[in-house]
């Protein structure tokens, strides 16, 4: 089955993982919401642990049960209740998974793209053929076919 969505930063389609959470957010705060993500992702790439923020007004804290004197770990908490967990209760698409919210760490000095320390890419190769499990998520070399490490380690070492 296809992802119900595509990549990353928004596009004129709406179905990105970031129009998902800015529209789930939007919602649950009552206020049109803006995220900025650390990075963002092409079609068909896979981000793990992409990390995003967002700004929230004092005016929303009603939104979510609190009030003005709530801690923004209150509001954290209160924020990752309603966004975490299965899509059928998060109001999120299947292909979204919010792990965590917590309180951005620096105070309004954090940006997610600007405070960003690193980034990982990694790339599957399968030797013969794939699977269809897998198949998504790497590249299979085809049948019979083997890698030639020596050759990859010395490539490698340049």
């Amino acid at each position: 089955r296809p992802p119900s969505t595509t990549q990353w930063q928004t596009q004129s389609h709406g179905r990105t993982i970031q129009d998902s959470l800015e529209a789930r957010l939007s919602g649950l705060l009552r206020v049109q919401t803006t995220i900025a993500g650390a990075g963002r992702t092409d079609a068909g790439v896979h981000a793990k642990a992409q990390v995003f923020h967002f700004d929230l007004p004092t005016t929303s804290l009603s939104s979510l049960g609190l009030r003005p004197e709530h801690t923004s770990e209150d509001a954290a908490a209160a924020v990752q209740l309603r966004m975490t967990g299965l899509s059928e209760n998060c109001g999120l698409p299947s292909s979204i998974q919010v792990l965590s919210v917590i309180p951005a760490p620096g105070g309004d000095a954090f940006h997610a793209r600007d405070s960003c320390i690193g980034k990982r890419y990694v790339y599957t190769v399968r030797e013969g053929l794939g699977t269809p499990f897998n198949a998504r998520y790497s590249w299979a070399l085809g049948r019979s076919k083997m890698c030639d490490l020596e050759a990859m380690r010395l490539a490698a070492a340049h």
